[in-house]
């Protein structure tokens, strides 16, 4: 896996367990993690090589397919943004087209994301450490409200409005997760909470996380949602976006549009006063979850790469 390791990269791999996402295929596999241009004159070394589609690997991805036209080592590419942020790329998307021309495998992390690529790009979310995170346990629950916050979403004032809706219909506190300072320079967003989290390390993450009876995922993108996995490892229930691929799987029960927030409202209210219907929710998800998990994500990529022929 070609990458530009940065200390924020090197810092993943040293926690355990790892948070979700693109660099588990890493472990599922016991790869070599590398800069390009420290392997590229021996690619051919490798059965695999795996570069993520983001635009600073555009190069990186049509030299390998050059080097790599005549060996029979696999280039696999894959997206890992959202598609409702390509355009902030500035850039020619018939370049894009390309690019993803260069993979014997392509893939894409969430179905309608998927459809957006071209024709042989199949659809495969990213890996989850199931095993591990299920091993998070915490008896201590508060009464209160959890918001997960991604820094980079159009949905603050509607986040905002929740908060306040959520005091209102239930009389308890509401926590804002993943704030983050710089991205709130007037700091008027989070007075709106009870309780701010800044970022943790992923294992305190989690211990912290499970406090909370009720979780809201409200992002308004197609995206696989890595963080409804590990929610889900964790047996907290969620309400939230059906554009979040692993909320529609995991949380059947309690996806919807992002925006209606009167069913968002009904589905919190039904998880503090239906004891059934929560346990309903956490089992389902717990069961769910293991779609993500290291063993079927390796079936999965060893599946499509059997289906590659150079």
């Amino acid at each position: 896996m070609p990458l530009n390791i940065t200390p924020e990269i090197e810092q993943i791999f040293k926690e355990y367990p790892m948070r979700s996402g693109y660099y588990n295929w890493a472990k599922v596999f016991n790869a070599d993690i590398a800069k390009y241009d420290k392997i590229k004159e021996r690619l051919e070394e490798y059965d695999v090589v795996h570069i993520n589609m983001s635009p600073a690997n555009w190069w990186m991805i049509l030299d390998a397919e050059k080097r790599l036209r005549n060996s029979s080592t696999k280039l696999v590419v894959n997206n890992d943004h959202v598609s409702e942020h390509w355009h902030k790329w500035r850039l020619d998307p018939m370049i894009y087209l390309k690019v993803q021309e260069c993979g014997d495998l392509v893939f894409g992390t969430e179905p309608f994301q998927t459809s957006q690529m071209i024709d042989k790009a199949v659809c495969m979310p990213h890996p989850t450490d199931t095993k591990a995170i299920k091993i998070f346990k915490n008896s201590f629950k508060s009464n209160s409200v959890g918001i997960l916050y991604h820094g980079y979403d159009p949905t603050e004032v509607q986040i905002q409005l929740m908060a306040q809706a959520i005091k209102k219909d239930l009389k308890c506190p509401v926590e804002l997760w993943n704030y983050v300072q710089l991205k709130d320079e007037k700091t008027l967003f989070k007075n709106h909470f009870d309780k701010v989290h800044n970022q943790y390390s992923f294992s305190e993450f989690c211990m912290a996380l499970m406090r909370n009876k009720v979780l809201l995922e409200l992002a308004p993108y197609h995206t696989y949602g890595r963080i409804t996995t590990e929610i889900a490892c964790l047996k907290v229930p969620v309400v939230g976006s059906d554009r979040v691929g692993s909320m529609r799987h995991n949380y059947p029960f309690t996806s919807c549009d992002p925006y209606d927030h009167r069913k968002i409202r009904g589905y919190v209210k039904d998880l503090f006063e239906n004891d059934s219907f929560k346990q309903k929710v956490v089992d389902t998800a717990y069961e769910n979850v293991e779609y993500y998990s290291f063993e079927n994500c390796k079936k999965r990529m060893l599946e499509h790469l059997e289906g590659v022929r150079k």
